[in-house]
C-alpha cells in the first residue's frame, strides 16, 4: 500500500505549500467532475484521505513517528526537528499532454509534409482565482458531531482550495475557465502510415507552480482516395509514387 507521500507524488520533507500545491493539482485531475474514467473517484478519495493527514501538523507527526503502543511493534528509532528542511517553493508540475488526430493525404503520407496544426484548449482562469472562503484554502472542512471531529472534502471548491467563477468576472463570464489558442509545426516524414503518433514538446496543457507544459501527441490518419474520386492527373501522380504497375 502506498505511504500518503507517495499517494500525494511529494517527498517527505515537503513543505506545507508543497502538499498543498500536489494535492490541489491531484484533485483537479481526478475529481469525479472532471474525470469520468472508471478509479478516477477512488482515486480522489486516496488523495483527499493523504492530504487531510499532512495538512495537519498533529496528524502528520503521528503518521511519521507512530506511538510503537498504538501500532503493536516498536518502530525504528526517529528523532524528529534533525535533519533537512525544505522550504522552498512548491513542486513544481509538468502539465497534462494534448491529442489530436490529423487527417494526411495518401500523397502526403508518401512524401512527406510539414504541417502548422492549430488548435484550442481549456485552461483555467486566473483572473479570478482565489482562496477558498470555506475552508481556507485547505481543500477540506471540519465539523463536530459532539466528541467526534469529522473531516469532509470541501464541497465548494472540489478539494482544491481555490475558487474560481466569480459571477463578476469578465475574463471567463463565470466559468472558471477560458479557451487559449495554440499553433504548432509537426513534420509527418515520407511513408507516414495510419496510427503513427508525434510528439510535440511544450505544446500541451500548462505546468503548475512553474512546471513545463505538456506535450501534444498527434495520431495520423492517412486518408486512401477511392477510384471514383480520383482525376486523370491524380492516377498519373499515383504512378509515378507508387510505379506504372498501379
Amino acid at each position: 500500500m502506498p505511504s500518503h507521500y507517495d499517494t500525494l507524488e511529494v517527498d517527505k520533507t515537503a513543505t506545507i505549500d508543497e502538499i498543498k500545491s500536489a494535492y490541489r493539482e491531484l484533485a483537479l485531475k481526478y475529481h469525479p467532475d472532471r474525470n469520468a474514467d472508471e478509479g478516477a473517484e477512488d482515486k480522489f478519495k486516496e488523495v483527499t484521505a493523504a492530504y487531510e493527514v499532512l495538512s495537519d501538523d498533529k496528524k502528520r507527526r503521528e503518521y511519521d513517528f507512530p506511538s510503537p503502543f498504538s501500532s503493536g511493534r516498536f518502530p525504528g528509532f526517529g528523532f524528529p526537528g534533525f535533519g533537512h528542511s525544505n522550504t522552498g517553493p512548491p513542486r513544481p508540475q509538468r502539465g497534462r499532454p494534448v491529442g489530436l488526430q490529423v487527417v494526411l493525404s495518401v500523397y502526403e503520407a508518401v512524401a512527406g509534409v510539414d504541417k502548422v496544426l492549430e488548435y484550442d484548449i481549456q485552461v483555467l482562469c486566473t483572473e479570478c482565482e482565489e482562496t477558498c472562503s470555506m475552508c481556507e484554502g485547505k481543500g477540506v472542512v471540519i465539523s463536530s458531531n459532539g466528541s467526534i471531529m469529522l473531516s469532509t472534502t470541501c464541497r465548494a471548491c472540489g478539494g482544491t482550495g481555490v475558487s474560481r467563477g466569480s459571477p463578476t468576472c469578465k475574463n471567463c463570464n463565470g466559468t472558471g475557465a477560458v479557451s487559449e489558442h495554440k499553433k504548432a509545426m509537426v513534420s509527418f516524414p515520407p511513408g507516414t502510415e495510419t496510427g503513427t503518433k508525434f510528439g510535440v514538446d511544450g505544446a500541451g496543457f500548462p505546468g503548475t507552480s512553474g512546471g513545463p507544459p505538456g506535450p501534444l501527441i498527434v495520431e495520423t490518419l492517412v486518408r486512401v482516395p477511392k477510384a471514383s474520386e480520383l482525376s486523370e492527373g491524380a492516377v498519373e501522380k499515383l504512378k509515378d509514387i507508387f510505379g506504372s504497375d498501379l
